[in-house]
């Protein structure tokens, strides 16, 4: 009963507090990834990304990202890859290189798998 009684207690001051939504964006955020495996440890992947805050009346972002991923064990990965970026800012568009490398692993442990 008691457990009943604070349910509608909550419930009921719940909505006496005024809810505020977001504001309403139509935002747009389109990816494209294609891999290529050129053996069965090596695979290249090509990602495009487009991103729009104004469903795509403006560019206002565009990512470029070749990669090269070498599985080395089970479970382990390097990937090196360049990424372009070109940013529409009010100032202008504004670009970036970028060239990174990513070391990633997967560690199962009973059920689950850790990964980083």
């Amino acid at each position: 009963m008691k457990n009943c009684l604070f349910i509608m207690q909550s419930l009921i001051l719940i909505q006496l507090f005024p809810a505020f939504g977001q504001e309403i964006q139509s935002n747009a955020w389109n990816a494209f990834f294609s891999d290529y495996s050129l053996t069965s440890s090596t695979t290249i992947r090509t990602e495009i990304h487009y991103r729009s805050v104004d469903f795509y009346s403006t560019k206002d972002q565009i990512l470029f990202r070749p990669q090269i991923k070498i599985k080395i064990a089970p479970g382990v990965s390097l990937t090196s890859g360049y990424t372009y970026v070109m940013t529409n800012t009010a100032l202008g568009n504004m670009t970036e290189n970028n060239i990174w490398r990513q070391f990633g692993f997967i560690f199962p442990f009973k059920k689950l798998r850790f990964f980083g």
